[in-house]
């Protein structure tokens, strides 16, 4: 299932897809706060989205964003002993992704922690 967002996907935005305007630096900031939170309450139930990046981030009418995309998402509050989750293979984009995981399989929140970086990095370069 496509969601559709007024705004498009932050992706969307810094590629100026249907020549829309650039993003503000207050528009990037406030998007890399909010999803900076959206992942904190993910994390504070036990989710690993597990493919954090600029497509994924979409932004509502007021370009709040909201964090998309869920199909390689793993976890929830039954899986509190668990330390990290054995990926049978790894998933994602692997530019985002960082070495260990690509090795190890162990997908942890430190993989959306360093996706979210490689988001960041993005969200300033463009």
């Amino acid at each position: 299932v496509y969601l559709y967002m007024v705004n498009g996907s932050v992706a969307d935005r810094l590629r100026r897809k249907g020549g829309t305007e650039p993003l503000s630096w207050e528009h990037r900031s406030n998007i890399a706060l909010g999803t900076a939170r959206g992942l904190l309450h993910l994390h504070s139930h036990k989710i690993i989205h597990g493919d954090i990046k600029s497509g994924n981030i979409l932004l509502d009418k007021h370009f709040e964003p909201k964090i998309g995309d869920f199909g390689l998402a793993r976890g929830g509050d039954e899986n509190d002993s668990l330390s990290y989750i054995l990926a049978s293979s790894v998933q994602g984009t692997k530019s985002y992704l960082p070495d260990d995981y690509c090795r190890s399989r162990q997908l942890t929140e430190q993989v959306d922690t360093f996706c979210y970086g490689m988001f960041l990095f993005e969200l300033v370069r463009s």
